[in-house]
């Protein structure tokens, strides 16, 4: 008899008590966003605090311990939604995750440059030291002939080390924002024979030939007389340096509409395709240059591309790979005002050295 009247107690409880069917495999939601699932007469899924209020803000679920409520059958498209935005955020998560690592890699790579740069530098900077000692105890001996040779020692080494410094101070400029240009209208054939005259004692001691090519005119162009000179010099001096003795060098000169281009081709030792793409950075060098000639910091090409920037224009470098020399192209924006052209002789196809 009492078993009989619990029985009837628990159906009666059953009869008053709505039982939520159990969910779908596939809509239950995952315990990172649904609270405990509680057991008994009346089966349900009971959502977490916030998953639950933005259920029943939603209007598309009632809230905690209702039951199944009217709205049940908006519950797998929710859990779905929800999952999507889940999937996306790791997603999101993994992209930022990947680009924290190549930043961290960049960031590695810099860290190095500048660490091989410091090396590199220290080295240079010392390298005149030595001869300026000679040069110290020469003077010391009071003769006069090597008093002469003295002077000349000491000059030559502080023209080399003056150079560095400038080339360093000009980086600095340009990450600092503080290179400035003293602007006005600017002669090509000007620039071409300033430039000429400072490089052409380094290849004539190597033995090399520079020819010019293609300035049968004079055309004018805005910028800064001093710092394109620097460009085109730089570019000479690099050609020279990466070439081997008794080597060819042409600079031409092309007088387009819009444009002036000035373009260097040496057949020296080229450029490896993995350092083609860098070569404009500061303190990078391809390592088949920094066998062939250890002079240089590595930071004059970075400097000529800021320079001809600076002046609208562009630079460009190619290199059919090690071994097969390289060009530089530089394109500068021509002043759009008549120009006074007149004839440059002896100057088509004319051997330099």
């Amino acid at each position: 008899m009492s078993s009989e009247t619990s029985i009837g107690k628990v159906a009666g409880e059953r009869g008053n008590r709505a039982i939520a069917p159990r969910a779908p495999e596939g809509d239950r939601l995952d315990g990172a966003l649904a609270g405990p699932v509680r057991t008994g007469p009346t089966l349900s899924v009971v959502p977490s605090r916030a998953v639950a209020k933005a259920f029943a803000c939603a209007g598309r679920c009632p809230a905690s311990g209702s039951g199944a409520g009217p709205n049940a059958r908006f519950r797998p498209a929710v859990v779905r939604s929800l999952r999507l935005q889940l999937d996306e955020a790791r997603r999101q998560a993994a992209r930022a995750e990947m680009r924290a690592a190549e930043m961290a890699a960049v960031a590695e790579q810099a860290r190095a440059r500048q660490v091989e740069f410091l090396a590199v530098i220290a080295h240079e900077l010392r390298n005149p030291l030595a001869p300026i000692r000679t040069a110290a105890a020469l003077l010391s001996l009071g003769r006069p002939g090597d008093l002469l040779r003295a002077q000349a020692i000491i000059e030559r080494q502080v023209v080399q080390m003056s150079r560095m410094i400038d080339d360093l101070l000009d980086v600095s400029r340009v990450h600092t924002g503080k290179m400035t240009l003293v602007s006005g209208i600017v002669r090509i054939s000007e620039v071409v024979g300033q430039s000429i005259d400072a490089c052409l004692p380094a290849i004539t001691k190597r033995h090399q030939r520079l020819q010019l090519l293609g300035l049968d005119g004079d055309c004018e162009v805005h910028g800064d007389t001093m710092r394109m000179t620097q460009v085109l010099s730089n570019l000479l001096d690099n050609a020279s340096k990466y070439s081997p003795d008794g080597q060819a060098i042409v600079l031409t000169v092309r007088m387009l509409e819009q444009f002036v281009e000035l373009e260097v081709v040496d057949d020296g030792i080229g450029i490896s395709a993995s350092a083609l793409g860098k070569v404009f950075e500061p303190f990078v060098r391809d390592g088949h240059a920094a066998s062939f000639n250890t002079s240089g910091l590595g930071v004059g090409l970075a400097v000529v591309r800021e320079l001809v920037e600076a002046h609208g224009g562009q630079v460009t470098a190619r290199s059919a790979g090690v071994g097969h020399g390289s060009r530089f192209l530089v394109a500068l924006p021509r002043a759009q005002m008549p120009v006074d052209v007149r004839p440059a002789p002896e100057a088509q196809g004319q051997s330099i050295s």
